[in-house]
Parts: structure tokens; sequence; C-alpha cells
């Protein structure tokens, strides 16, 4: 019987096993083992042979505990436990927002009222009087789910008659997004992404990964420094999504958890803040552009704005701090632009030389496009 060679670095089956071991008797013994299944070296060789594929087997799942690349979901929230700050996973979020109803003045609607839509039961948490117009509740879903979000406009029914009430209650405003439970994948991304950017004694990543790890579900955040001694921190419960702002519990929040001494740099005091969202108004002709082409430009361009972020520090590499016509000149012509013309526009801004630089706290999103042709 010829001697089986097993490849360093992988796992043998447990038939390669068994005829290793053959193999090694066959040596010891000076003769061949019998091939019959039953004879009595060959039963201990597939016994044997499939304890060490076991063997193997358990030794290269405990080696790939060791990473966060290849760790367990169990083992790697303990990964993630065990880092300053540490990483846990984020939960699913219940949508939290405010609508309003309109009725009777004077009529109460009390806390505890359930309101329905798209099959989701959403909870008023306290007690409102009509008076002279439609009242303001505050809502929040009894289902934490993405699938719990509402945008604006969205009407929604009690489930019960109210008296006094003459209509359902309109989404005025999102005051904490609905979220699922955080993919294992994401998970792993942030943990590795923490172990990669360690506490530095007052280094950007610190208080981005302080507000990633305040407990509040931040998804993005950005560090500036405001002025000697003065740390902002520009926080996004929503990655790459511009139009959802943090409410004011949130951001206390985050600002009550990176001020704490045991966190923050001794010297610098942390002031905690939500972007402000510029919108950028387009003006575009004579592209010469189809129904299809301007759509795929106005997802293009939509994706590069909200790909645009201020300079962390002065200096900072690869910056995507500039919105200029030039850009926005290049997703057209990508996108099947023959020629036109193009003018920006930035509501209460000024442009300079046709592009704008975004300042410290500063998003952008796309606003309108008109008269496209």
């Amino acid at each position: 019987m010829a001697n089986t060679v097993i490849p360093p670095g992988t796992i043998p089956s447990a038939s390669a096993l068994q005829q290793q071991i053959l193999s090694d008797i066959n040596g010891v013994i000076g003769q061949n083992v019998p091939g019959l299944s039953k004879a009595f070296f060959y039963v201990l060789a597939t016994c044997l042979g499939g304890l060490q594929h076991l063997c193997y087997r358990f030794g290269a799942w405990i080696l790939n505990q060791i990473f966060p690349q290849t760790a367990d979901m169990p083992q790697l929230i303990l990964i993630g436990g065990r880092l300053n700050p540490p990483v846990i996973p984020n939960g699913a979020v219940a949508w939290q927002g405010t609508a309003t109803v309109p009725g009777t003045s004077g009529t109460s609607i009390p806390a505890g009222t359930l309101w329905a839509v798209n099959g989701l039961l959403y909870n008023q948490t306290a007690t409102v009087v009509i008076g002279g117009g439609p009242a303001t509740i505050s809502l929040t879903c009894l289902t934490s789910s993405f699938a719990s979000g509402l945008n604006n406009g969205v009407v929604l029914q009690p489930t019960s008659p109210i008296a006094g009430v003459t209509g359902g209650a309109t989404i005025a405003s999102t005051t904490v997004a609905g979220a699922d439970p955080e993919l294992p994948a994401a998970f792993r991304l942030r943990v590795i992404a923490a172990m990669s950017t360690p506490p530095q004694g007052g280094a950007v990543p610190d208080y981005v990964n302080m507000a990633k790890a305040s407990g509040q579900r931040v998804a993005w955040a950005q560090a500036f420094l405001l002025a000697p001694g003065f740390v902002g921190v520009y926080i996004l419960p929503a990655p790459g999504n511009a139009t959802v702002l943090p409410g004011s519990p949130m951001i206390a929040a985050v600002q009550t958890y990176m001020s704490s001494t045991l966190r923050r740099n001794l010297n610098a005091n942390v002031i905690v803040y939500a972007p402000t969202v510029l919108s950028l108004n387009l003006a575009i002709t004579g592209t010469g552009m189809t129904a299809a082409q301007q759509a795929q430009a106005t997802a293009d361009i939509t994706a590069y704005l909200l790909a645009a972020f201020p300079a962390q520090y002065p200096g900072a590499p690869n910056n995507t701090n500039v919105i200029s016509m030039a850009a926005i000149y290049g997703i057209l012509a990508a996108d099947g632009a023959t020629g036109g013309t193009v003018v920006l526009t930035i509501p209460g801004q000024m442009l300079t030389n046709n592009q704008y630089t975004l300042t410290p706290g500063q998003l952008i999103a796309l606003g309108t496009i008109s008269s496209w042709s």
C-alpha cells in the first residue's frame, strides 16, 4: 500500500487519515494489512482516522475563534466587548416620531391610544388635548424594525373611534429611525475597524469610535477640532442618508457618554452636534438625455452628494468636501449627455468658481432639478 501524502495547511479527510494509518501499520508489521473492510487493522485505522479528522476540524475551529474575521458570532461579541471602548451589536429599534391629529377643540386624546397603518401598531406616549388647530402627538411603534419607519404625510387611523377626532394622524416628523437588528457581517466590520484604530490619546478615530460605542446606534460620525481644547463631533443615525438627523435625546445621550472623564482626552471638551444638511439645486438644459438617462444621472448625482463630507482636519487626505460643477458635468457625460449647461445653487451659501467646500458640520443632499432637457 502506497504512503498517502497529506498537504500541509489542510484538514485531511477521514479516508486520507485511514490510509496513512494503514501505511504506518504496514511499515511496523512488515506486511500489507488485508484489504477486507472487517479486518482488525482496517477497522482500527477507520476509527482512528475518524477521530483524528474530528480533532483536526476542532483545532481549525478553535483557530478561527481567535480572529474577528472568522470568529463565530458568540465569540465575536466577546472580542468586541473586550475592546476599549467596547463594541456591541446594535439591537432592533422602534420608529418614533410625531403626527398631527385634527378634531374638535377641547377633545382629549389619551396616552396609550393605538394608531395603525401597514399592519403595524403605534402607541401614543402622552395625553394631548386638541386646541385651536390640529394637535401634535408623539408615537412609538410597538414593533422594533426598519419596516416600522414612516415617511412624513403617511396617515394612521386609531384602532378604536375617538369622539371629537375628525381625521387620521398625519406623520409630521421622525425623531428616531426604525432599524432592524445589526447583521453579523456589519457588526464584524465594526469590530475589525475598532481593532484597526486603537485609542491614540485623542486622535480623530478615538472620538468617532466613542460616538459609535455610545449605545445610541450612531452609524456615522465625524470629529473636528473646533478650537484648541474643543472637539466637535457630528453624528447621524443612518449611514449614507443625510435626510435622517439625530433627535435631541440621541444627541444628549452621546454627549453624556463622550463627556465622561473616563473616556475623553483630559484636555479636550467634546460637543456633539447634528449635522446641517444643505440642498443642492440644479438647472440642467441642452443635454439631449432620455428619461432613462436622466433617472440614472439623478441617482448618480445623489450618490455623489451623499459621499461628500467635510475635511476631518487641515491637510486630511482623500477629501470629498468639494462639490463642483465639473463633477456634475462628469456624471452627466458618463450617463449619456451630449452637451448642455448646468447651474448650481445652494440656498444661503455662496459658490466660488462654480464649486462649494463643505465646512465642519455640513452635509449636502440633492434638492431640486429644474429645466432638465
